[in-house]
């Protein structure tokens, strides 16, 4: 079933999105991204969750997890958004408190389903016209592995598997790269 990513063969993955019930921003300085990510990244240590990949855009978050055990999953939410809420909540005082609500839990259990969903969140920036270059936006994991300073995604198996399953599915292109190293010498 999961020759390409094997370590979803005892686990899933999941796709969440989270909102503001009264459809605020969610961020409104850098600091507050900053933050945010300052707290996935303790508690995924804390709750043993890997992440695969994020978006943080101004209206909503978007979250790539595995979580080690299933019931890590719901109390690691829960204490990185409400820690994030009462930051938010003491230093904006908005009209209405910062509510995040979890507007879409999607599971993933199949390579294929992982991967284009990260492709689809590494480009939400892009399609909500916040970027025009993927791997420009600092908030999306996309940035973060191109630059990676920071170590808040966890490492998967699939790149270089990927590769390696790509190329051997496809003599085609084996031929064409054993002519073009054939062509250099």
């Amino acid at each position: 079933m999961n020759e390409l990513l094997p370590f979803l063969k005892d686990s899933v993955c999941w796709y969440v999105v989270f909102y503001d019930r009264h459809k605020q921003k969610l961020f409104r300085a850098e600091r507050d991204y900053e933050y945010y990510l300052r707290l996935l990244k303790k508690f995924k240590r804390i709750y043993q969750v890997h992440l695969f990949a994020f978006c943080l855009l101004p209206m909503n978050i978007q979250l790539i997890l595995q979580p080690r055990h299933a019931d890590q999953l719901s109390p690691f939410l829960q204490n990185v958004n409400e820690c994030y809420q009462l930051f938010f909540n003491a230093r904006y005082e908005p009209v209405e408190d910062l509510e995040l609500y979890q507007n879409k839990n999607v599971f993933i259990d199949n390579d294929q389903g992982l991967l284009d969903r990260i492709k689809y969140v590494e480009c939400s920036s892009m399609g909500n016209l916040i970027s025009t270059a993927l791997g420009s936006y600092p908030w999306s994991s996309c940035f973060h592995r191109i630059d990676s300073e920071t170590q808040i995604l966890d490492k998967t198996p699939f790149p270089e598997t990927f590769l390696k399953r790509s190329q051997s599915l496809s003599p085609q292109r084996e031929d064409h790269e054993n002519r073009q190293y054939r062509s250099i010498k």
